[in-house]
């Protein structure tokens, strides 16, 4: 498997900056949420979305976890992590959340703040951090 440049999905996440927050949303013009940012930064650079439309996804972390692997993901170590990572956390009331690795920081769609956010990947969310992917290509 090759493996997709991680600049190239971080650009797409950041193109979302600023797009508002939307339960189940998958377009940057009308809203998403951390699915739907991981789903757009993924078309952006070619990758195939097979994924179903059922968003309890997040609601069990083992489902996730063969949803992240049947898209063909690549399980990393937290030490391997780099700038186009898909990294997973714990976050408030949402038993799992989804965000990119931009190197130093994280984009995400922040129910809080109603939007897409990025900021730095400080101890906070260091601690809630539970799982790192890395897209491929066959």
């Amino acid at each position: 498997m090759a493996k997709i440049p991680g600049e190239k999905i971080v650009e797409a996440a950041r193109s979302c900056v600023g797009a508002p927050f939307r339960l189940q949303g998958r377009d940057p013009a009308t809203g998403l949420d951390c699915i739907g940012l991981v789903l757009f930064a993924a078309r952006a650079v070619g990758f195939a979305d097979n994924t179903d439309a059922d968003y309890r996804l997040t609601e069990n972390p083992a489902r996730l976890d063969d949803a992240l692997l049947a898209a063909q993901l690549i399980p990393l170590g937290f030490t391997e992590i780099m700038a186009g990572d898909v990294l997973r956390f714990t976050a408030g009331g949402t038993p799992l959340h989804l965000g990119i690795a931009t190197g130093a920081g994280v984009i995400h769609a922040d129910i809080r703040f109603r939007r897409v956010v990025e900021h730095d990947l400080d101890e906070t969310w260091s601690l809630r951090l539970v799982g790192a992917y890395r897209f491929s290509i066959v």
